[in-house]
């Protein structure tokens, strides 16, 4: 059975953020259709606006932040009110802000293993 430790896996910088992102699901795993990714932010780190090829879904579980898709921002509370998901359809224009005092986790799940970062600016 393919069981993922999230703290086993394996971490690459962004070279859209220079953060780092755990990859949790993806082809090494043999997964040919999903990826899933998590992510923590410090207070005032961000994610800059990028976006991709396929769709996304992020899930906030902790932490308080700042979504912003195509230009309509946010705020995600998930410590004061429970955790919230977003759907982003593909190529959506987005970028997450940490606002809060504590570090933020999230999980973004792909409709593909292997995802590209566009950077917004491309």
């Amino acid at each position: 059975m393919p069981l993922v430790q999230h703290n086993a896996t394996t971490e690459f910088v962004s070279g859209n953020s220079n953060l780092p992102i755990s990859t949790v699901v993806n082809d090494d795993l043999g997964s040919t259709q999903s990826g899933l990714w998590e992510q923590s932010l410090r207070p005032g780190e961000v994610i800059p606006t990028h976006y991709h090829n396929v769709e996304e879904i992020i899930t906030i579980l902790k932490g308080r932040v700042e979504c912003t898709v195509d230009g309509e921002a946010a705020i995600v509370d998930a410590d004061a009110n429970g955790r919230a998901t977003v759907f982003l359809p593909i190529g959506s224009r987005h970028q997450i802000r940490n606002i809060g005092e504590t570090d933020m986790t999230m999980l973004a799940f792909f409709s593909s293993p292997a995802p590209e970062i566009f950077s917004a600016d491309e």
